[in-house]
């Protein structure tokens, strides 16, 4: 099954098991002029110029001010374990070419990107009812910051890696601006409480260049 449509297929599962366990009593409007929220899930990330998939955590929590009630003002911070980015990606490959120049023996060279995210914009919710479509658009920064793994049976290779990448790479994180796209349903439980369930996609420039995709479910608090 092709990527996106493996995406796809999650975040309907997500929406429908969430659905399916709400109770039918649940209230409809928003109690309040403020919310926030948290959520956890999982994410597929791959680096612009291509390359595997590299799954992962996703956990993250935000705040909202209701301006109408169909649209928000919203910021989000959250914690991706890692993901895949394009200059990530070129500097390993660069190293597992170097590491057998130099030591003669091959290694597996892998690259972990734990990154924090902050992003802010605005959500638009449609309907009334106690299951709530909405769709939001964000903009903002994240921080990635880079671990080697390396496994090899020399312990001189893997400080020849070492050596190697920090002379390729220079650095050991990385800043990219990032905007980020989604939606998903708002289900009220009960006046002030409300399950989310939904995707995002979180794009990443700079250097970084990395396509991030999110399936996520958690739970609001409005107040």
């Amino acid at each position: 099954m092709p990527n996106n449509s493996r995406h796809l297929v999650l975040a309907g599962a997500v929406l429908a098991l969430a659905c399916w366990t709400v109770p039918a009593a649940a209230q409809s409007a928003d109690s309040g002029r403020f919310f926030v929220r948290g959520y956890g899930g999982v994410t597929f990330a791959k680096a612009a110029n291509g390359g595997d998939d590299v799954q992962a955590e996703v956990y993250g929590g935000g705040f909202g001010v209701n301006l109408s009630r169909h649209l928000a003002l919203i910021g989000d911070a959250g914690y991706i374990s890692n993901i895949a980015t394009e200059e990530g990606a070129t500097a390993v490959n660069l190293v597992n070419s170097l590491i057998t120049l130099v030591s003669g023996i091959g290694a597996e060279v892998n690259l972990e990107a734990r990154t924090l995210y902050v992003l802010g914009g605005a959500r638009y919710t449609l309907g009334g009812t106690r299951i709530r479509p909405f769709v939001e658009g964000q903009g903002g920064m994240t921080r990635s910051s880079f671990t080697l793994k390396v496994t090899s049976s020399g312990g001189q290779v893997v400080s020849d890696v070492s050596k190697i990448f920090k002379d390729v790479f220079g650095k050991d994180s990385s800043t990219s601006p990032a905007i980020a796209a989604g939606g998903g349903a708002d289900i009220r439980i009960t006046e002030a409480l409300s399950a989310e369930a939904g995707y995002h996609y979180l794009r990443l420039f700079g250097d970084a260049k990395a396509n991030v995709h999110q399936v996520f479910g958690g739970v609001k608090v409005s107040f």
